[in-house]
């Protein structure tokens, strides 16, 4: 991923509706899954927002990253818990972790295997560990956005469920996330790559006007809580937690 990227996500995760959703998801889940503080790896930690939301929750965390300029906005938030390494080959030792959170990591044109990192993560997490997983969906969406990314690929539901099979996990759901949102998210996109717009190199990424980004947030609130009893159809994010059996 570009420098610019990084600071973009940097600039705009703590307060972003998109992010703001996948946190509030993800910690609702972490906490369905397991009991009490636990010892947690952040797989591809970018930025660094999860990584100390972890902290902040009383967890121990490590965070690892490949790239070098997203661990240095991660020590930018004050965090030294920090690994250069790659899901792919994790610098741990068999179950080390209690938990692992890896968000929109492992479809990443880096990973050439996106089920041996599945593998690496559940070699690293002890026996019962949890392995919390969010990832881009549907194939038609690809956009401009996923040129920015180096997106190599995405995932509906049932492809993510024979991965994580295929790595040994047990699976406790696999959903699709941010369905309130997903006709006008496949239109920009539909749009975007049917026009001159389609030719560009930049993500979607970027502020949102303060109002509009209070909606969307709510939306994806009002969703989240559905997703704690009913998985969703569609969405532009498939979302997933598994257990080390």
């Amino acid at each position: 991923m570009k420098e610019s990227e990084y600071r973009s996500i940097y600039s705009v995760e703590d307060a972003h509706w998109w992010y703001k959703g996948l946190r509030q998801i993800v910690f609702s889940s972490l906490k369905g899954a397991v009991s009490g503080r636990v010892f947690a790896l952040d797989a591809g930690c970018g930025t660094g927002a999860v990584l100390k939301r972890l902290l902040e929750e009383g967890h121990k965390a490590v965070g690892v990253d490949f790239s070098p300029t997203a661990l240095a906005f991660c020590a930018e938030r004050g965090l030294t818990r920090l690994v250069r390494g790659s899901v792919s080959e994790l610098p741990f030792r068999d179950e080390s972790f209690d938990a692992i959170v890896s968000l929109d990591v492992i479809y990443h044109a880096a990973v050439e295997d996106d089920v041996e990192a599945l593998r690496e993560f559940r070699r690293v997490l002890r026996k019962g560990g949890v392995l919390i997983l969010n990832l881009p969906a549907f194939e038609f969406l690809r956009s401009p956005h996923d040129l920015a990314n180096q997106t190599k690929r995405r995932y509906t539901k049932a492809m993510l469920a024979e991965k994580l099979k295929s790595a040994g996990f047990s699976i406790e759901r696999v959903t699709y996330r941010n369905a309130a949102l997903f006709p006008a998210i496949a239109t920009v996109r539909l749009l975007k790559k049917a026009s001159a717009a389609g030719h560009s190199k930049d993500s979607d990424l970027g502020k949102v006007n303060p109002v509009l980004n209070s909606a969307l947030t709510g939306i994806l609130s009002l969703e989240n809580v559905i997703l704690r009893r009913l998985d969703m159809p569609f969405g532009s994010s498939v979302f997933s937690v598994a257990r080390k059996a």
